[in-house]
């Protein structure tokens, strides 16, 4: 006996979860962009998405994105000499002071900061992407 199932429908579903995905990343960008420190532009301009096997990884690319979504200052290590690329820093307990001339709203954790404004509205769109609503 042999049964034939059709998966047209899942599959048609799973293509649409990565367009619903996608669309989600780049709704986490944009609304996280007002708190993304923003002096000189770069760090608010190099954001990159990147397709996983589970979804999207949103990373900011500059070299200091991780020092200024942390907001701590750091500082080479005491037994390093010299600032040479891939030196080991050390988190201090100072907070970093953000300008905030063209970012009113710029501050450490901005993905965290925007999924605290907008967080329901993400939730949103994921459900009405997989037809909750």
């Amino acid at each position: 006996m042999t049964n034939k199932v059709d998966l047209s429908p899942l599959v048609t579903r799973l293509n649409n979860l990565n367009v619903l995905t996608n669309r989600l990343a780049d709704v986490i960008v944009r609304d996280s962009d007002q708190y993304v420190p923003f002096l000189s532009s770069h760090l608010a301009k190099h954001v990159s998405r990147i397709q996983t096997g589970t979804g999207v990884t949103i990373v900011w690319t500059e070299p200091y994105a991780a020092y200024m979504y942390g907001g701590k200052v750091m500082v080479k290590a005491p037994d390093t000499i010299g600032q040479r690329r891939g030196y080991h820093k050390v988190v201090t307990d100072r907070p970093l002071n953000y300008n905030h001339t063209k970012h009113a709203l710029a501050q450490k954790g901005w993905v965290d900061k925007a999924y605290l404004v907008n967080g329901h509205n993400w939730a949103a769109l994921v459900a009405h992407g997989l037809g909750a609503t």
